[in-house]
């Protein structure tokens, strides 16, 4: 089974279709579908490549849903380092769970 994304979510919030998606990297659409659906696993590489194609941060394709709060939130720790933004990460979540 493939690592979980929001592939799918961001993709059709910005109004793709798999065929469009697919034509900007050069995949094929049963790949896209089956990354999307998780059945196959993705490289870094396609990830980048599936971000860049939908002008997304592949952090965002991980994280959350477009929907979602989270990459407001995320936007606030981008720019510290991994040891910092984990710290604010934890901080976030204990708010949130509290809420």
């Amino acid at each position: 089974m493939g690592k979980p994304t929001h592939i799918r979510a961001w993709r059709k919030k910005l109004g793709l279709t798999q065929e469009q998606l697919a034509a900007r990297i050069d995949m094929s659409i049963s790949s896209v579908s089956k990354i999307e659906t998780g059945k196959t696993n993705y490289t870094q590489e396609t990830l980048e490549a599936l971000a860049y194609a939908m002008g997304r941060d592949p952090a965002d394709l991980l994280r959350a849903p477009p929907d979602a709060d989270a990459p407001e939130l995320w936007s606030v720790v981008q720019g510290m380092g991994p040891e910092q933004r984990e710290q604010a990460l934890r901080i976030i979540r204990a708010l949130t769970d509290a809420a």
